[in-house]
């Protein structure tokens, strides 16, 4: 923890996730948090940047992708994003929080060109007396919530982290999931918890917590693209099954460490977290793609899916699949799957299959905030394709979890 008289040495944070850095603070120069309005608030600034690397966090070597324009995306003129204050126990950080307040009152700065694809904002809160007599010399958890179409929880008084899960509303999709080019309608809801220890709210100074606060997205991002020494190249792309409902936080969070694990496997949640039995629905229509009008390459935004179920891979019919069309109108169906590449006995080549000594049964679910890219190689008859999983934030996959493979089979 360090106090600073000035808040222009904040050079790096995040990266998408979204990243956030917490300082208590007061202003003293244009960028800077403003005085509280009242003598009996405190005010708190609450940095978001993304596209840049936060070098102290513990993870593997390896990059996370950052995200781009309306991926970064926040409904600041709409007012649609919370933030809250909870309590927390430094000797138990993973035990539930119940709320301690809401900011009185809070705006969203864009430090960046625009509201459009801003990736630093300056957020400031003011808290009253009382949130900072609970959290002066303690620990709290912030929450802050983002784009969730204006329909959040209530957060009253006793409210418990653990139960907001439950009261969440899903994101309906049912109209069709987004494609390329996004815009603000196509807003990604955001969900970030973090607690903060030893806290001090010192009049007329500012305090800055290390740890940072990670937005995860509720939806997953798969490309498609051909590799530039296709034969032939890709007509459409379509996924077989997609719930149409998004829960726009993960499920059992009540602390960062239940989401980000330091590991690629883990990281984000062992699994989806979808919404009840009465709300799910999976659609067994194909969904198209977009194409994206910068690159060509063929994009789509999914809420999680399962295609693992009790323990085992989902049949074919069940899991979702990638559909890969090509211009001569063949088609080849791609899995979400870890794969190793094996010698042909006859000496022909090499060809891929899928690990089994991973996952479960080599496959794997549909995740939040993950970036699915496959690269396809047509080859007269034959595909072979490179398929690699991205983070949203910091560093990208290490080499070894996407490979190249050539299933051949529908």
């Amino acid at each position: 923890m360090r106090y600073k008289s000035d808040i222009r040495f904040i050079n790096r944070l995040f990266a998408t996730m979204l990243v956030a850095v917490v300082m208590a603070a007061c202003k003293n120069a244009a960028e800077e948090p403003e005085a509280p309005a009242r003598p009996d608030s405190y005010c708190i600034g609450l940095y978001i940047e993304s596209g840049e690397k936060a070098v102290s966090r513990a993870t593997p070597a390896g990059d996370y992708d950052p995200g781009e324009g309306y991926e970064n995306y926040i409904d600041v003129s709409g007012g649609d994003f919370r933030v809250a204050l909870f309590t927390a126990d430094k000797a138990d950080p993973t035990a539930d929080g119940v709320l301690i307040g809401q900011p009185t009152d809070i705006r969203l700065i864009p430090q960046d060109d625009s509201f459009t694809g801003s990736k630093r904002w300056l957020l400031e809160i003011e808290v009253d007396a009382f949130v900072r007599s609970m959290i002066h010399k303690g620990s709290c958890k912030i929450l802050m919530l983002a784009n969730w179409r204006n329909n959040y929880p209530s957060l009253e008084q006793g409210t418990r982290l653990s139960t907001l899960f439950a009261s969440a509303t899903p994101v309906d999709y049912s109209d069709g999931l987004p494609v390329p080019a996004l815009t603000a309608d196509d807003k990604i809801a955001l969900f970030g918890i973090c607690q903060y220890d030893d806290v001090n709210l010192r009049p007329n100074s500012r305090v800055v917590f290390d740890e940072y606060l990670h937005l995860l997205r509720a939806l997953a991002k798969i490309e498609v693209y051909n590799d530039e020494a296709s034969t032939d190249l890709i007509e459409s792309v379509s996924i077989t099954r997609h719930t149409t409902k998004a829960m726009p936080m993960p499920k059992g969070v009540t602390h960062q460490s239940h989401y980000v694990k330091g590991n690629y496997n883990e990281d984000y949640g062992p699994g989806p977290s979808l919404p009840s039995a009465t709300e799910l629905t999976e659609e067994t229509e194909p969904a198209a793609f977009g194409k994206d009008p910068a690159t060509g390459n063929f994009v789509i935004y999914v809420p999680e899916y399962r295609n693992i179920f009790n323990g085992e891979k989902r049949d074919d019919d069940k899991r979702a699949r990638i559909k890969v069309k090509y211009r001569d109108k063949m088609v080849e169906y791609i899995d979400f799957a870890y794969y190793k590449t094996t010698v042909a006995a006859d000496g022909s080549g090499s060809y891929s299959t899928v690990d089994t000594s991973k996952g479960t049964d080599g496959h794997f679910d549909i995740l939040r905030n993950y970036w699915y890219k496959y690269k396809l190689k047509r080859n007269q008859s034959r595909v072979t394709w490179v398929v690699d999983v991205v983070p949203y934030a910091e560093r990208y996959l290490a080499p070894g979890f996407g490979l190249d493979y050539d299933d051949g089979n529908p």
